[in-house]
């Protein structure tokens, strides 16, 4: 029998995670946890990123921008916002907000033009770039 597996099935209520032992129930949920945040912090400027794709997939719907500007305002602004109560760097947010404005101000031009496109695919690059400003102000912040 493996070490791993006696330790696991067999007594201290250890757990083994990417070659690391973790102890008890809640270790291991936290970790899970934690890896879990991860990937989602990781899948937000990805799928930013990708939303311009989408654009061949997806009918054209009048009001598609606008929805997904009424989405992307409150959830971009409250991780920036919540970002920047932990690491107090003002930069992130203001990347990610200067990305919103500028996506915004996509609405006001004429559907599809190279304008309209630009303004759209530069403001989410700028907002996924403010997450992602916001991330590595967070790991800097949690490295101290």
């Amino acid at each position: 029998m493996s070490d791993s597996c006696r330790t696991h099935c067999h007594g201290d209520h250890a757990t083994t995670i990417a070659g690391h032992r973790v102890r008890g129930g809640l270790d291991t949920v936290a970790a899970v946890l934690s890896s879990l945040c991860l990937l989602h912090c990781i899948a937000i400027p990805v799928a930013i990123a990708l939303l311009p794709a989408f654009a061949l997939v997806i009918p054209d719907l009048p009001w598609l921008h606008a929805g997904l500007l009424v989405v992307a305002v409150p959830a971009s602004g409250l991780a920036l916002w919540r970002g920047w109560r932990i690491h107090h760097d003002r930069v992130p947010a203001a990347v990610g907000a200067v990305g919103l404005v500028v996506m915004g101000s996509a609405l006001l031009t004429v559907a599809h033009s190279l304008t309209e496109v630009s303004l759209t695919v530069g403001g989410g690059l700028l907002v996924a770039g403010g997450h992602l400003l916001n991330l590595r102000a967070g790991a800097r912040d949690r490295a101290r």
